[in-house]
């Protein structure tokens, strides 16, 4: 999103240049600029509150590591059929 408003500014200022209007331009840019910054600021504020989730998972559990990502964090992994090897026991 931010290579997207800095290849808008530069055509902007291109139009400048050339001597276009680019009141309009200035004003759609500095509302994505808006945008772009609400967005950062509510993505900063989630992954403040998923990362005292996880410390407050691994201390109520008695894990040492802070770093330990919760039970049901973590992908889970399909269990072979029955006769069959599964792909990653295929590869070891």
């Amino acid at each position: 999103m931010r290579g997207q408003i800095r290849a808008q500014t530069r055509e902007i200022h291109m139009l400048q240049r050339a001597g276009v209007a680019t009141v309009s331009a200035e004003l759609l840019l500095s509302r994505m600029r808006a945008k772009v910054d609400d967005l950062c600021r509510e993505r900063g504020a989630l992954r403040k509150a998923i990362v005292g989730k996880l410390r407050a998972r691994s201390i109520s559990s008695g894990r040492e590591s802070w770093f330990t990502p919760a039970k049901s964090l973590r992908p889970r992994l399909r269990p072979a059929a029955s006769g069959r090897r599964s792909m990653m026991a295929a590869h070891w």
